[in-house]
């Protein structure tokens, strides 16, 4: 279970792009595409690349929410 103070993730830090990563290695989809959809609108295409690479989220990156916020 994740504390409160954790899973609140809004805005376009880092740590939030890090929290995403673990909500997915963690087997939580919904919550990790949750984090992502807050923050990468307000990241610039460098960071959307980055993420499309990412390690951590290869458990949802054949998700079609992710393939949505990739485009």
């Amino acid at each position: 279970m994740v504390g409160p103070r954790v899973a609140n993730t809004g805005g376009s830090d880092d740590g939030s792009f890090y929290m995403a990563g673990v909500y997915s290695l963690l087997g939580d989809p919904d919550l990790a595409l949750n984090v992502l959809e807050r923050t990468a609108k307000d990241a610039g295409p460098d960071v959307l690349q980055w993420l499309s690479v990412d390690p951590d989220l290869d458990t949802i990156c054949d998700h079609p929410r992710f393939r949505e916020l990739m485009k």
